[in-house]
């Protein structure tokens, strides 16, 4: 490899189209959940002030600017997600700490999630169901640092073309958001969820899939 030449190293900048509702019955299935009144964390800053960046522990960030033209909802692998406002001075994400997040009572398949993790994060998220029941299912994201490759079968959501540090903008640092999903076995109405206590995973988007219809 050439000096300074990291191309081998990083993937290309991508981002999600715009959704396109094709009235189709996956869509129609997708529930997307407001996450606003829980977002608590600032990942993406402006040029204009870099310290506002909380991603972590060295307070980096994402470019705001890579993500104030995206539409309301886009489509991340055939999933209809509504991705958060940025405006690099107001909370654009939950980053995870026990929060209990309320779900339109339904009976799901998969919930979705647009997230990123400093290092690969393997924890446990618990699932709230309306008859009472309550169901531990593996919470794992894969490291957003640059040129991490998803660990475990995620899709790549976002992949920006630079990293914020409190002092300055560095290129030819690539970092992620991915697409995950926790599935949903239990076929009862699900309530929430509550994430795990881990100040390393953080949450942007949620979408649940309804179940099918089955006949009973």
């Amino acid at each position: 490899m050439k000096a300074n030449d990291f191309s081998s190293y990083y993937t290309a900048l991508s981002q999600p189209g715009s959704w396109e509702d094709p009235q189709t019955d996956r869509s129609r299935r997708m529930v997307t959940v407001p996450l606003l009144s829980y977002f608590n964390n600032i990942a993406f800053a402006g040029l204009n002030d870099l310290s506002k960046g909380q991603l972590n522990i060295w307070r980096n960030s994402y470019p705001q600017e890579a993500v104030a033209n995206l539409p309301g909802y886009i489509d991340v692998g055939r999933v209809k997600f509504s991705f958060p406002q940025t405006d690099g001075e107001t909370p654009d994400n939950i980053r995870c700490d026990g929060q209990r997040i309320v779900l339109p009572v339904d009976q799901y398949d998969w919930i979705y999630m647009l997230c990123s993790a400093e290092r690969r994060v393997e924890d446990e998220a618990t699932l709230f169901f309306s008859d009472g029941s309550v169901d531990f299912v593996p919470f794992c994201v894969s490291d957003f640092w640059p040129g991490a490759k998803g660990r475990n079968g995620e899709i790549e959501a976002l992949r920006f073309d630079s990293l914020n540090f409190p002092r300055h903008r560095q290129v030819r640092i690539e970092p992620a958001i991915w697409r995950s999903r926790i599935p949903v076995a239990r076929e009862t109405p699900l309530s929430a969820i509550r994430l795990p206590r881990n100040v390393a995973a953080h949450l942007f988007a949620v979408t649940c899939l309804r179940s099918e219809d089955i006949d009973q």
